[in-house]
C-alpha cells in the first residue's frame, strides 16, 4: 500500500489531531533535512571523484619523475662508492 503525504496527514489528523500531526510532520522534515545535509558533508560527488582522479594522475606523474631522478643519483652514488673502494684496494695492495 502506497500512501501520499496528504493521505498520511489526513489519516493522522483524524486519529491524533491537526496540531499534533503538524508537529510530527515538522519534526520529520527537520530530521530529513539534517540527514541530507550530513550526507552532503560525507558523501563524494562526481565532481569530487573527478578532481581526485586528476590529483592522483598528477601525483603518479611526479612519483615516476622522482623515481627516475632517484635511480640516476643511486647509480652515481654506487659508481662513486665502487671507485673509492677500488682506490682503497689498490692503495692497500701497493702498500704491501
Amino acid at each position: 500500500m502506497y500512501l501520499t503525504e496528504l493521505q498520511l496527514f489526513q489519516i493522522l489528523r483524524r486519529k491524533i489531531g491537526e496540531s499534533e500531526v503538524e508537529a510530527i510532520v515538522s519534526f520529520v522534515e527537520t530530521k530529513l533535512k539534517e540527514n541530507n545535509e550530513q550526507n552532503l558533508k560525507v558523501l563524494a560527488t562526481k565532481e569530487d571523484i573527478a578532481t581526485l582522479r586528476q590529483d592522483m594522475a598528477k601525483m603518479l606523474t611526479e612519483i615516476a619523475e622522482n623515481k627516475a631522478e632517484m635511480t640516476k643519483w643511486m647509480f652515481i652514488f654506487w659508481i662513486g662508492t665502487i671507485g673509492v673502494l677500488f682506490g682503497v684496494i689498490i692503495a692497500f695492495i701497493n702498500k704491501h
